[in-house]
Formats: C-alpha cells, structure tokens, sequence
C-alpha cells in the first residue's frame, strides 16, 4: 500500500481598491496553518505562518521578478489533500485576507467571505403593515447588499416568518444577520470552500438542506478504539459510508447515553405587543425520560389565529426537548486530516468495545492544522443531532 503524503497549496490574490483582480501568488513553503470551520460562528477564520526572511517575490509573463504585495482584502484560497493514489487537493477555506504582520517572517490570518458583511450597512425598513416582508426575504436582500450570495432552502417555513417592521438602518449586515437568527432561531453562515451564505434551521445536513448544485457529501466512518465493528445497516438511510481510519486522541470526548430532560417550556412573546404571549410545553415520556426541566422565551410575530401561536410555540418546544436530550458524545476529537469532511456535515462514529455509541454524528465545527513537522491533522468537535420526530 502507498504511503500519501500530506499536501498544501495556499493561492493569494491581490486584489486592488476598485476590486480589480490583479497577480496571484503561490504560497511555497509554510510553518503553519490553522483553518477553524464553525457551524455556530457565521465567519470561518484561516492564519499562515510563512518562514521567509526575505520579501516574497513572482515573476511578470516576461519572467521578472516583482515583489509580492500581501495586503488586507486581497483573496486567499487554501485546499489540503494527499500525493498519491488520485487524491486531488480539496479547498478548505476561501476568503479574504484580514491582517498582514508588519515584520519577516510573515504571517496571514484571513476571514472567509463573510467578512464583507462586517464592512457594508444595512440602509433601509422592511415590511409594513400592508406589505410584511419574510425574515428569508429580508436576508436574501441584505446579503445582497454585502456582494454575498444567499442560499436559503426553506423559506416561509420551520421558523421563518413575516414583520410589519422590522428597522435595520444604521446596522451592518452582519449584525442585521444576526438579529434575523436571534428573531427565527436560524443559523447562517459561510458554506465552507463555496461561495454562498446559508440561512436557514440547524442541522442542514440530517434535514437534507444542502445546496442542490453540490454532490451530496460522503458520511465518513471514524472508529475508536481497536476492532472492527459487525452489525446490520441495512435499514440506515445514510449508507453507504467510507472507512476513514482510526481516531488519535478521543480523550475530550464525553459519552451520556441519558435523555436528562424530562419537559421544557416555550413562552412565545408577541415582538409587536410584548404583554402578548402563549405557553407551551414539549413533555418526554418512557424509560428513557430525564429528570430536568427547563424554561426558554423566545419572541415572534403573532398571528392572528391563537391555535397557530400555540402551534409554533409547541414546535419550538419540542425542537429545543430533543436538542437537548440528543448529547450522546459531546466534546471533540482528534485523527487525521480529511479535506473533505465540513463542518454541518454528518460523519459516524463506531467502537467495538462500546457499541452503544455507534451512530451519526454532526461535525459541529473543524479545525486543521498543517506542519511540515506534525504534518495533517483535524480536531474535530462533536454534536449529536436531534431525533427526528
């Protein structure tokens, strides 16, 4: 069997005060790299170190050098993969550049495209009481704005919903983006290695969510512990998987195999009218029934029917009962490095020696690291998505 040798390839692009694209560069030798994917944060962040004690230099078409000016906002596109056996390098990370160290060696850290929402502002009111506008509608307008393009898979359902006014002015479209999640319990953020800004429910690969121009994702297999695994899957919508390999370190993985949570309570507040609200609870019953309880407010737009408040308060409920209850492993891990594992999508874990964990898991966020000297490696933090009900 060929041994694959971890590969890297970091590409800068300046980019100039118009937002012309001008020369790319061609990162030769690195110290170190560190991306962090985050499902919970909206912005993914990259930094390279650099071990050069000279000015980085290109060459013109005609073959002389010129020297490469790194500056903030230029583009910079980084892909992992392995020499051999076909493997082609994948992007993990495209973005624009945030920080450049004044002195040798240098050092680049990098935000993904979602920066551009931290930098442009939200000018205008949305909805009116003749013309409610929808939060999905409000975000694809805002993004917009920002230069992003949105994807957003389910618009006017499972959350989302309309204002007669909603006042975003002198907010930038990050923090206008922020509110909308706040207001629909949505998530967004920057699709990692592509170029849209999903917003939508949490958890979009189990609720099939990904974008529909994209081949769907491998779920990868990752075993802890030594052995190998026998069961029947052949009632698992989610096969086939492909092995992956053994994982390193586990140790900050912390198994429950304990529904702790017995009822929880959505009050929903009428954001309109605040002395307006309904009360409803989401109750566990069987063997597995915790013993906790746990209240939340949560503010939306009421309807005008009460059986369709109650209604959304019950779902809101409900989905935050099996959130919670869904733990199993928590905490993260740490194997080799697979550009082609994203954070939001879902991957299995399997031991032989505690065969009860063998399940599917969400990659809750993704950190790379890369070194000539420790080589690829990913630590990888683990969420349990909820049960589908």
């Amino acid at each position: 069997m060929p041994v694959l040798l971890p590969a890297f390839q970091v590409k800068i692009t300046n980019i100039d005060k118009k937002g012309n694209r001008g020369a790319s560069y061609y990162v030769k030798a690195v110290s170190q790299i560190t991306v962090n994917q985050s499902s919970e944060k909206p912005c993914d962040t990259a930094e390279v170190s650099i071990p050069t004690i000279t000015k980085p230099m290109t060459k013109d078409e005609n073959g002389n050098n010129l020297d490469v000016k790194i500056a903030p906002n230029d583009e910079i596109e980084i892909s992992f993969g392995y020499i051999g056996e076909r493997v082609e390098l994948e992007p993990v990370f495209t973005g624009l550049i945030s920080w450049v160290s004044p002195d040798l060696p240098l050092v680049v850290k990098a935000e993904d495209n979602f920066r551009k929402a931290k930098h442009n502002y939200v000018l205008d009111k949305y909805g009116t009481d003749s013309a409610p506008m929808w939060y999905s509608e409000i975000a694809d307008a805002i993004l917009r704005k920002a230069g992003l393009e949105p994807y957003i898979p389910a618009p006017k359902k499972e959350g989302d919903w309309q204002t007669t006014g909603l006042d975003l002015r002198k907010q930038t479209v990050a923090q206008a983006m922020e509110r909308l999640s706040q207001d629909t319990e949505w998530v967004h953020f920057f699709i990692p290695g592509g170029k849209k800004v999903y917003f939508g429910p949490q958890f979009p690969f189990q609720r099939g969510y990904l974008p529909e121009d994209e081949a769907k994702p491998p779920v990868f297999l990752y075993r802890i512990g030594a052995g190998r695994v026998e069961e029947n899957r052949k009632d698992d919508s989610l096969t086939p998987f492909f092995p992956w390999g053994n994982i390193i370190s586990a140790s900050n993985l912390d198994y429950q195999n304990e529904k702790p949570y017995r009822r929880v309570v959505c009050s929903l507040i009428d954001r309109r009218f605040t002395s307006k609200s309904v009360e409803k609870e989401a109750v566990l019953v069987g063997e597995e029934c915790g013993e906790q309880d746990m209240s939340f407010t949560a503010h939306y737009e009421f309807q005008s029917s009460k059986a369709l408040n109650e209604e959304e308060a019950l779902r809101r409920a409900q989905e935050r009962l099996n959130q919670l209850n869904s733990a199993q492993y928590t905490g993260s891990f740490t194997t080799f490095g697979n550009p082609k594992l994203k954070h939001s999508y879902l991957f299995r874990l399997e031991s032989a020696e505690r065969p009860e964990i063998n399940s599917f898991y969400e990659a809750k966020a993704v950190t790379f690291n890369y070194s000539p000297a420790g080589g690829f490696r990913m630590t990888v933090d683990v969420r349990k998505p909820p049960d589908k009900t």
